[in-house]
């Protein structure tokens, strides 16, 4: 099942990266009517060389997109009506942080039957890691650290259970 997730990237200056650096990730509930459950990357350098924070939230926009065209047309997308809200909300975790650019990002949270990512071989060529389950943000590089392995190795090298990670086919 996948829902959209509504995200901005804040550009900040390579020397605000820097004392960044060590931001931890940040999840922030709020029950408002117009955000909840945001989370907050670090700055991350993007393929263009550029520093972005990237903050995600729910908005009541948000929905499930039962089809591959309602996918489609989700990432097509250019704007979002909540992200005026979504910036506004990162001035305010962060007042004293220059920002250079924003920028819409259409994102999805994928959920899995038994809430864990899927990791996985397909066959001995293919191999699946997704579904995050809306808390991927934080332990994405652990999450690509097991998949990386299995594909390098051809076998699952972690002491964590593999069968917790399990592929289901509908």
């Amino acid at each position: 099942m996948n829902k959209t997730e509504t995200t901005i990237l804040a550009e900040v200056s390579p020397e605000t990266a820097v004392q960044l650096a060590h931001m931890p990730p940040v999840n922030y509930k709020i029950g408002s009517d117009t955000l909840g459950d945001l989370y907050l990357l670090p700055p991350i350098r993007y393929p263009n060389g550029r520093f972005y924070l990237k903050l995600g939230g729910n908005t009541p926009a948000d929905h499930f997109l039962p089809t591959l065209a309602d996918l489609r047309r989700w990432f097509a997308s250019r704007s979002h009506p909540y992200e005026a809200v979504l910036q506004a909300a990162l001035r305010e975790l962060m007042p004293n942080t220059d920002f250079l650019s924003w920028q819409f990002k259409p994102c999805v949270v994928c959920y899995t039957p038994h809430g864990k990512p899927f990791i996985g071989a397909v066959d001995e060529r293919i191999f699946l890691a997704t579904g995050g389950n809306g808390g991927s943000a934080h332990p994405s590089d652990a999450i690509g650290k097991l998949a990386a392995d299995l594909v390098i190795n051809g076998r699952w090298s972690s002491s964590l259970d593999p069968t917790l990670f399990q592929i289901i086919y509908a």
